[in-house]
């Protein structure tokens, strides 16, 4: 796995470079033409850089439930805002009217709670207090209505940290986009605005109870795809990594 981020990180350099191989040169109009030479790569640093996820939209019509307030409402109150709209006042002191939703989709991207897809649940995710992102999962989806809308939060369960004594060759890479994270979640969930930064993740075994995690942009190429297509070795591309 490291040598196929290393592949993929270095792809673009080989392919510009005096000493990219005839065979690939011979490739690159494709590539040209399939990806714009602005689109990101899907690392790490770039996806903390995205912005609004993009437009809000419910999958269902959802089921009316009550909320317990104190974990939901400044999330709320955040997104209302984004909409330059004020949080309606709540029927009661504890609770509040919402719906609650099995999926949603985010800039045309679809999630869903983890009860209803596990693999549109996985995530990484931007927390109010946070500027990185952390992984988690999906652990719900509820809206209230706002004039002529639906405004969203997402409760996630974020991820604890891998052991401290685990090994992890991939903090030498930082822009290859893969981590090593826990099996395990946090008991207390985060709430965030859906507009808040958020794509899927994907994940393989690492050891007992370490996974490795790479957040999967939406903007990013496929490279690992790239490489099964055209059959290109990973040895020509790994000589480049520092």
């Amino acid at each position: 796995m490291l040598k196929t981020f290393c592949a993929g990180a270095n792809l673009k350099a080989l392919l510009q470079g005096d000493r990219c191989p005839s065979a690939l040169k011979m490739a690159v109009p494709i590539l040209e033409r399939k990806w714009d030479q602005g689109q990101q790569t899907g690392t790490i640093g770039e996806l903390n850089s995205l912005g609004n996820s993009g437009e809000t939209r419910k999958v269902d019509n959802g089921k009316e439930v009550l909320l317990h307030r104190k974990p939901y409402d400044n999330a709320f109150r955040i997104a209302f805002e984004k909409v330059s709209r004020t949080l309606p006042r709540a029927q009661d002191y504890n609770f509040r009217y919402a719906k609650k939703h099995d999926r949603v989709t985010i800039g045309g991207k679809l999630f869903a709670t983890k009860n209803r897809s596990r693999c549109n649940a996985e995530i990484f995710f931007k927390p109010l207090d946070n500027e990185n992102l952390l992984p988690g999962v999906i652990s719900g989806i509820v809206s209230i209505e706002a004039g002529d809308q639906d405004v969203f939060v997402l409760s996630i369960q974020p991820r604890k940290p891998a052991p401290a004594c685990t090994i992890n060759p991939f903090a030498r890479y930082p822009d290859f986009g893969a981590q090593l994270w826990s099996t395990e979640f946090e008991d207390e969930m985060v709430c965030i605005p859906a507009t808040q930064p958020i794509c899927h993740s994907e994940s393989r075994t690492w050891a007992t109870g370490v996974v490795v995690l790479k957040a999967i942009s939406s903007v990013g190429f496929q490279i690992c795809q790239f490489l099964k297509t055209y059959r290109i070795p990973l040895g020509d591309l790994n000589d480049l990594v520092i």
